[in-house]
């Protein structure tokens, strides 16, 4: 069985040496880095977690789906569908695509 997601503390955005955006917040007391390039994932149902290896033990089942060319049950580790989690991830996708991205704190959904 997958990890919940029990606490989210901290977040903020920041960009890296490179420029790149990204979303740093606390999950259950681990930090957690994602970039907008790899954030969302089917419709923006489910959400990164990052670094990968640090967040192995979360993971979405995802099932067969014509829409997406899924042909079997999948597992993708590293992800959950969360749903304050995923609002926070969809704000920073939102926030960087649309201009309106500035680095430091934001405001966790409740």
């Amino acid at each position: 069985m997958t990890v919940e997601i029990e606490t989210l503390v901290n977040a903020r955005y920041g960009r890296d040496a490179g420029g790149y955006a990204y979303l740093d917040v606390e999950v259950n007391g681990r930090p957690c880095q994602v970039f907008r390039e790899k954030a969302l994932r089917l419709d923006s149902e489910i959400a990164a977690l990052g670094p990968y290896d640090d967040f192995t033990d979360f993971f979405v089942i995802i099932p067969p789906s014509e829409k997406h060319g899924i042909h079997v049950a999948t597992k993708l580790d590293s992800y959950t569908n969360d749903r304050r989690y995923v609002a926070l991830v969809r704000r920073f996708v939102d926030a960087v695509d649309n201009g309106r991205f500035q680095e430091g704190p934001v405001e966790i959904p409740g």
